[in-house]
């Protein structure tokens, strides 16, 4: 949410409000949507945000992060956003207008540009799970739950929104924490010091300070071995935020900080209403530097020192006609509101018990709750609202503002706390509404989502029913920075089943391919596909379909990238610069060459696309190949001396295409988590990045074979591994129409 201007005043003043501070051996919440964008930022320096999505390298950089709080013993409790609420709407409109003048500026030569891509949540929560830290989607915004969780735990929040310097925890702000692991030494006598960690003589010779790290997030290790019995331990520096602090600095007391932030701004509030409230509050003004914001701070402070919470709403109420009055009143105690709020769900979530609250442990199936989606929707509906408010009430009571979450079914809240399920799930029916969120794209073009829109409306419908309400599509217009709503209804007058309590459902999937040629054989000819890349498949085939923009460039581009980040990451490790191949390889290299050279020669006969001839397949591909290809591939893989500079070959038409595919692959995901898991969730970090992605497409479009140059340079001498990419293709080649014109 935000308060505005305090994280600037808190900055100016770090002395008097941030304390140094050790975190080792406590348990710490954090604020998941603020760490994945601060996580992301992070890596925007090595990568580029201009191609779509480097999640490989976004997807390390979290379990690197986690694996540095866990060397000091840190538990980790992640809360995520849900959906958005009505007053986060102007905040919504406002991002949305900035995304898409992003787009359309778009320069690869700048990595400093931060564009966010599609999947970055849905990958920042399989690292999470991928590490076993204990995450929860919140309904709607996480800054309520995150602050107290962290009151019943006693322990930090870790975020960088400025509403944490108002809620009463400890709050440690992202940008004080370090991220090198460093050790300290217990003497027996109790008393503490600094060893110096240095572990090379490398790290002598350059002189280093005398506190070298042991760790850090780029996975260097520097722990010397250590036979001492001394006790020791691990910790991160940062800084510890602690409201009695501000307290003291600014003299006010602890029932005005509400007061404050919703006077000062944030979310809920809307700055013209406060006109006449400003206008009678004396701003310092002695220092011209200072912004608007930090002026209002500075005067707000100096005026509540002298009032109680009682004559500062008087003194605000008399600023209005009686007309007016107890509107602003409301608006005030509307936007004061989340500070004080003590909501319960991430503490029964997470097994804690508190005073009148009930446990999460156990929560009784649900009765029968199959839909049938059609036009006319009048039987075998879902339980009535009243019944499933009863039913959440009695044991994890998840409604805290019934208001809000009455419509949303009960098994549907379980996925959506669980995080298995994107936030825009409750928007769909919570608002009835979709925000599309922009990609790199050509924006001249219609936006990439609309090649998904179909898989939408049904998610949209399935969610609603049985309901048939209009869908608020909010996206862009092409070829302008701004943005429109279509309302869209779901218009399929074909029935069938849902039961969101059978397992493993395919039938929604099989519903969004009826209309294809051979959709039978699709399915039938599935298992011949390792388990989890068959949603990726799926994905292309839709793609093809609804797309006008596709090319066989792109469809083997987005096959040799799942195999590159799926068999060689797995198999001879994530590497991505030529140092360290030549570390990890250098001394073998000749001799796999040579060895791989005197292989017996490709075999081009046609295959049988069966499970167990792909799993064959899969078996025979060996390290020693994929070390081959690693050399081959690492100058796609990271930005080189050739990428910082103007990149004349850059084309948004290209990369509107894989957008679209990965607008088809984000809605097929959250299909298959409504459908209870038919087919194994893709891991995104192991199959798609956008920079590798784009080096490949560019690469095969100045060859006049494509698949000469695969086989005989790119990946030749990798038999096995060539064999495994002409399966995939070839069981491609029955469910994509021909087409081999390339986009210029």
């Amino acid at each position: 949410m935000g308060v505005k201007g305090l994280t600037t005043y808190i900055a100016k003043n770090a002395k008097k409000f941030l304390v140094p501070h050790e975190l080792h051996d406590c348990n710490l919440v954090i604020d998941g949507d603020n760490l994945a964008c601060q996580l992301f930022k992070k890596i925007c320096s090595t990568t580029n945000c201009a191609f779509g999505g480097d999640y490989d390298m976004f997807y390390m950089q979290v379990c690197r992060f986690f694996i540095l709080l866990d060397k000091c013993n840190v538990k980790s409790y992640v809360l995520l956003d849900g959906g958005y609420e009505e007053y986060r709407l102007r905040t919504v409109h406002t991002r949305l207008r900035s995304k898409i003048a992003s787009i359309k500026h778009i320069d690869p030569s700048r990595p400093d540009t931060i564009h966010f891509p599609l999947l970055i949540r849905e990958v920042f929560v399989r690292a999470l799970k991928d590490m076993g830290i204990k995450v929860m989607r919140c309904l709607f915004e996480a800054d309520e739950e995150v602050a107290n969780l962290a009151r019943r735990l006693d322990c930090p929040v870790l975020s960088y929104d400025s509403d944490f310097y108002i809620y009463n925890v400890l709050y440690i702000p992202f940008v004080s924490l370090t991220f090198k692991v460093y050790k300290k030494i217990i003497q027996r006598d109790g008393n503490q010091m600094i060893r110096t960690e240095r572990c090379s003589m490398k790290a002598r010779k350059r002189n280093r300070k005398a506190r070298v790290p042991i760790m850090d997030i780029d996975g260097d290790e520097n722990e010397p071995e250590d036979d001492s019995t001394e006790e020791c331990y691990y910790y991160l520096d940062c800084c510890l935020y602690q409201m009695e602090n501000l307290l003291k600095y600014t003299k006010l007391t602890e029932e005005l900080l509400p007061f404050f932030g919703a006077i000062v701004g944030n979310d809920f509030t809307q700055q013209s209403k406060l006109k006449k409230f400003y206008s009678g509050v004396s701003m310092r003004r002695k220092k011209k530097d200072k912004s608007k914001y930090q002026r209002q701070i500075d005067g707000l402070i100096q005026w509540l020192q002298h009032e109680s919470l009682s004559s500062a709403l008087e003194k605000l109420e008399i600023r209005y006609d009686k007309a007016s009055r107890e509107n602003i009143l409301d608006h005030i105690a509307t936007a004061s509101a989340p500070y004080t709020t003590t909501k319960t769900i991430s503490c029964t979530f997470f097994g804690f018990e508190q005073d009148h609250q009930e446990s999460v442990e156990e929560i009784p199936p649900e009765e029968d709750t199959t839909v049938q989606i059609q036009e006319d929707n009048n039987e075998n509906n879902v339980e009535n609202d009243e019944d499933e408010e009863d039913c959440d009430e009695e044991t994890i009571k998840l409604a805290e503002n019934p208001q809000r979450s009455k419509n949303i079914p009960f098994w549907l809240k379980e996925k959506f706390l669980r995080a298995e399920l994107p936030r825009y799930c409750i928007d769909l029916i919570h608002l009835k509404m979709y925000v599309n969120n922009p990609q790199i794209e050509n924006y001249k073009l219609p936006d990439a989502n609309l090649v998904a829109l179909d898989i939408l409306l049904l998610l949209f419908r399935i969610l609603n029913a049985p309901e048939t309400p209009t869908l608020n599509y909010l996206t862009r217009l092409p070829g302008q920075v701004t943005y429109a709503n279509k309302y869209l209804t779901f218009e399929e007058s074909d029935t069938i089943s849902f039961d969101p309590a059978d397992e493993k459902n395919e039938k929604l999937f099989h519903y969004i391919f009826r209309n294809f040629e051979n959709h039978k054989e699709i399915f039938n000819l599935l298992p011949a596909l390792d388990n989890g890349q068959k949603i990726y498949f799926l994905a292309m085939v839709y793609w093809t379909k609804k797309s006008k923009l596709w090319t066989w460039l792109h469809i083997r581009s987005l096959i040799l990238s799942m195999m590159i980040l799926s068999f060689i990451d797995r198999k001879c490790g994530e590497i991505r610069t030529q140092e360290n191949f030549e570390r990890v390889n250098g001394k073998n290299l000749a001799k796999i060459k040579v060895e791989l050279s005197k292989k017996c020669p490709l075999d081009d006969n046609p295959v049988e696309l069966t499970e167990s001839k792909g799993r064959q397949m899969r078996k025979k591909i060996s390290k020693n190949e994929c070390v081959l290809i690693q050399e081959r591939i690492l100058p796609f893989l990271s930005r080189n001396v050739h990428h910082k500079k103007s990149y004349t070959g850059f084309s948004s038409t290209v990369l509107h295409a894989f957008s679209e595919f990965q607008a088809v692959l984000y809605h097929m995901i959250s299909l298959n988590s409504i459908s209870n898991f038919p087919f194994d969730e893709p891991h995104v970090a192991k199959m798609y990045k956008g920079f590798l992605l784009f080096n490949l497409y560019t690469t095969l479009n100045k060859r006049d074979d494509p698949e000469h140059y695969l086989r005989d340079n790119l990946l030749k001498c990798a038999h096995n591994f060539w064999s495994y990419y002409n399966f995939l293709m070839t069981w491609l080649l029955k469910f994509i129409p021909e087409k081999n014109v390339n986009i210029e």
